[in-house]
């Protein structure tokens, strides 16, 4: 059993992905039990509460036995005393996958706490353990973790087939036309593409321009307008933006880190060379 490590840049639909996981693990010949874990409740929350949070996943999902409140250990060194402790116990019974998702919302310190003591278990029992982890999380909240013999995983955006085969379940047979205007805006960023395929299914439909479009998304256009515009209150990225929407894939440059964080670039290696590219031409200026 591997670790992996899941990269998911903004803007992405990472639930459906660990279901269709869980599902396969689940009906092979040596089925894994399964579950995903939300970190969505853990935003904005102490240290102490993403602790006790982490500690209650490990503690109910293998069906542990404990005598009295464990999770209250509120220093670091308890916590990882108390994990340590967990992960050794749960090295029996059936095989188990935790699928962590959000995990950007998790305070910092608890991330780098569970990651250190899952590493040390890892190397101390390798191939001898019943339990896996997967941790999906943005790339800033992901890019440093260091789990040995992990497998580093980049949640991909639909392809342009794909983000049409996702509006046509929500529209049913629709003109090639009208899918591909939608499609050239939003590109293959799937909370996108579901949202224009809900919003045209409850016949508010979009334009192709791309302030229409963003007024029809509500919220989300909002969300992705605020984004855009906090970027490029800084002339150089806002610069860097104009370039890469019009050349398309180019090399990556240190000023990308933030375009990158903000899900409005994102990264592909080709030919040796790490290269960004525009995300949704939605995301331009």
């Amino acid at each position: 059993m591997v670790p992996v490590v899941l990269h998911t840049p903004r803007w992405s639909e990472v639930r459906p992905f660990l279901d269709d996981i869980s599902v396969d693990l689940g009906v092979r010949k040596s089925a894994v039990q399964c579950r995903t874990l939300a970190m969505s409740p853990m935003a904005g929350r102490t240290v102490h509460d993403s602790r006790q949070y982490l500690s209650r996943a490990i503690i109910e999902f293998c069906e542990l036995y404990v005598s009295g409140p464990v999770w209250m250990a509120v220093d670091r060194n308890g916590f990882r005393n108390v994990m340590r402790d967990l992960l050794r116990r749960a090295r029996t019974g059936p095989q188990r996958a935790l699928l962590v998702h959000g995990l950007e919302n998790l305070h910092r310190d608890a991330v780098e706490d569970f990651v250190q003591v899952f590493s040390e278990h890892v190397e101390e029992f390798t191939e001898d353990r019943r339990l896996n982890i997967l941790l999906a999380g943005t790339p800033a909240s992901t890019s440093q973790m260091a789990i040995p013999g992990s497998q580093i995983v980049h949640l991909a955006d639909f392809s342009e087939e794909e983000a049409v085969e996702a509006l046509v379940e929500y529209l049913g047979p629709t003109d090639k036309s009208v899918l591909k205007a939608a499609t050239d805006l939003v590109g293959g960023v799937p909370t996108l593409v579901d949202a224009v395929g809900r919003t045209a299914a409850s016949g508010q439909w979009f334009t192709t321009g791309k302030a229409e479009l963003l007024r029809g998304l509500g919220r989300l256009g909002d969300e992705v307008r605020t984004a855009v515009e906090i970027l490029c209150a800084d002339e150089a990225i806002s610069a860097r933006l104009e370039e890469v929407a019009m050349r398309g894939s180019v090399v990556r440059e240190p000023l990308d880190e933030r375009l990158v964080t903000a899900g409005l670039f994102r990264e592909t290696r080709h030919k040796g060379e790490l290269k960004v590219h525009l995300r949704a031409k939605v995301f331009a200026q």
